[in-house]
């Protein structure tokens, strides 16, 4: 699919990361897919290239509310920092509501009361009780402790997403 009118549905598929230290070996993280949004098929063309941009030799460059409840990183823009969307309507009202447990996935960047219509995402650490995401789109179901580990790291902007894409059975 490579526009808004051609899709597939997003809800259930498996889709993997690969992120690399320097000098180490990459590491996989495994998520799967919540909802059939523009946000998750946005998500989705970015893993997967298929409209020339993707995530592939990104890194995270922000962490946020370290060692509390909520604690997130966010993966830099594939576009250098304008997290121009694939979708025009990539909005707060393309929404899956799900509580802000550790491992959601979900649509990142503010912009007064209003979530941006952009490329961005998030992962959270830890589970923020009683908080929900309006913008959620998927779910770590293995390799959230790389996660972690990335948001540890002194360098995270050194750590780098090596492959992504989907996982075919």
């Amino acid at each position: 699919f490579t526009d808004e009118n051609d899709p597939p549905s997003t809800d259930g598929i498996l889709t993997f990361m690969d992120f690399a230290w320097p000098n180490q070996k990459p590491r996989r993280v495994y998520m799967k897919m919540i909802g059939n949004t523009l946000r998750a098929r946005q998500h989705l063309l970015l893993l997967t290239g298929q409209c020339g941009h993707s995530y592939r030799d990104l890194a995270f460059y922000e962490s946020f509310k370290q060692g509390q409840p909520g604690e997130g990183i966010a993966i830099r823009p594939y576009d250098g920092g304008k997290a121009t969307p694939l979708f025009n309507d990539v909005t707060i009202t393309d929404k899956v509501n799900h509580d802000a447990t550790a491992g959601m996935i979900y649509g990142a960047g503010w912009s007064g009361d209003n979530i941006c219509n952009n490329a961005l995402f998030s992962i959270n650490l830890k589970d923020n009780p009683g908080k929900a995401h309006l913008t959620s789109f998927g779910r770590v179901i293995s390799g959230l402790e790389i996660i972690q580990d990335i948001a540890k790291s002194d360098n995270i902007e050194n750590i780098k997403v090596v492959d992504c894409g989907l996982v075919l059975f």
